[in-house]
Formats: structure tokens, C-alpha cells, sequence
């Protein structure tokens, strides 16, 4: 044999690219089609409602008094401040800018996840990798 993962050898197709240098291209094109796909959907109702009432905040509304009749707990509305304040500030579409903000807490989770996996040395590089991938897919 080559050395060419088969389906007999006990390894998936999947598992060898995620083993060695394919694993990049797998998570970009995995990453660039979930942008893809957010950027050129339309929003969730539930997101554009935070859009909305955080806008609200901004204009001098009160939290769960003014304008909104909010029943999610405040810690969803505030996490929907940044990206409405840097829409806000630079003038972009504040659906764009929250799916970037999504995108970037994607990320660090994700780097947080990796550092947790590397600090423990039981691990070996295919399931860290593993670990990963099966993160980034249900992020």
C-alpha cells in the first residue's frame, strides 16, 4: 500500500486531511463558506430584535421599560452593544458588523479551546485537530 487512507485501514477520508498540512485548506473553505452563507443571508429575527433594541438603547431608551419588551435576560442585549456601537461609529450595516463580531468570538473561543487542548499533554496532534474541526462545524 501507499499509504493512502482506504476504508479498510481504520481511518476516515476526513481524518487524514485533518492530519498533517490539509488541515488549513479543510477550516478555511469551511470558514469561507459559513461566511458566505452569513453574509449573504438574511438575518434571524432574534438578531435583528437585538439590533434593534440595542439601536433603541442608544437613542435613550431604558432596558426593559421604553420602547422593548424584552423577556431574554440583559447579558444578550449588551453583548449586542458592540457591534451596534462600531456600526454606529463607522457608518457600516450593523447586521455585517454583528456577523463579523460573531465570527470573531468564533475565533477566540476556538483559540481558547486549542490552548486548553495543548496545555494538556495527553492529547495527540489528530485529536486536538479533531477536537477542533468538530468545534469550528458546530460553531
Amino acid at each position: 500500500m501507499n499509504g493512502a487512507p482506504t476504508a479498510w485501514s481504520g481511518r476516515s477520508m476526513v481524518g487524514a486531511a485533518l492530519d498533517g498540512p490539509g488541515a488549513v485548506p479543510v477550516a478555511a473553505v469551511v470558514v469561507l463558506a459559513s461566511a458566505y452563507i452569513q453574509f449573504t443571508s438574511l438575518i434571524n429575527h432574534d438578531t435583528a430584535w437585538f439590533l434593534y433594541s440595542v439601536d433603541a438603547f442608544f437613542e435613550g431608551g431604558r432596558l426593559y421599560q421604553d420602547i422593548f419588551f424584552e423577556v431574554n435576560p440583559p447579558l444578550a442585549l449588551y453583548l449586542t452593544i458592540p457591534p451596534v456601537d462600531i456600526s454606529r461609529v463607522a457608518g457600516l450595516f450593523a447586521p455585517h458588523v454583528f456577523t463579523a463580531y460573531v465570527f470573531g468570538l468564533i475565533a477566540i473561543s476556538l483559540w481558547l479551546v486549542r490552548h486548553l487542548l495543548t496545555r494538556h499533554a495527553g492529547h495527540s496532534n489528530s485529536v486536538r485537530r479533531g477536537v477542533l474541526f468538530s468545534a469550528l462545524l458546530t460553531s
